[in-house]
């Protein structure tokens, strides 16, 4: 059994200045709109030509029910002839962590406001739970029992990867997080 693990393509959110600098307020309302955004007209390109390279590998699709990954889906199920399922799966939404606290009149830079949000994430341990999620989602794959495709987001990527590379019973074959990337993890023997 191999899944194909895809990250969606460019979109709007990835286009936003990252050395601009945000007080916490803003930065909040930046995460409010990235949980909105969608497919560049270079995200869309991306994603055809993915799902050219990857058709008739897979039999099932589960895909985040977030705007730019269900784009993403549609793209993979526009081949004529193909017999394919696909489910929105609430699981594969994008991590969200909401930043530390920190004075409206401190500006940091986007990316600094990332980096402190994944900070938060080890230690408040989140990242638990994170991993946890990753194994729900590995046992909705199993129990399709056939190659499949999943459309994410980064983060859940690399918790659903670093899964895998932890069990025993999957191999990690190949790992690509950037936009349009393909991760492809297979399940060892039963």
């Amino acid at each position: 059994m191999r899944v194909y693990i895809i990250r969606h393509g460019t979109a709007s959110h990835l286009m936003e200045d990252f050395h601009q600098r945000v007080n916490h307020a803003q930065f909040m309302k930046i995460l409010d709109k990235w949980n909105r955004s969608t497919l560049t007209p270079r995200g869309k390109e991306e994603i055809t030509e993915q799902a050219a390279a990857l058709r008739n590998m897979y039999t099932y699709i589960f895909y985040s029910p977030l705007k730019r990954t269900e784009q993403t889906a549609r793209a993979f199920l526009k081949n004529p002839g193909d017999n394919i399922e696909s489910m929105a799966i609430p699981q594969l939404t994008e991590i969200y962590i909401s930043p530390p606290r920190i004075p409206g009149r401190i500006k940091l830079k986007i990316k600094t406001w990332v980096f402190l949000c994944l900070l938060k994430s080890f230690y408040t341990l989140s990242i638990i739970r994170y991993f946890h999620q990753a194994r729900q989602i590995i046992h909705l794959v199993k129990k399709v029992n056939d190659d499949l495709l999943i459309i994410s987001h980064q983060a859940r990527i690399f918790s659903i990867i670093v899964y895998a590379f932890l069990s025993p019973r999957w191999r990690v074959i190949r790992t690509d997080f950037n936009p349009a990337g393909v991760c492809i993890i297979e399940r060892r023997g039963k």
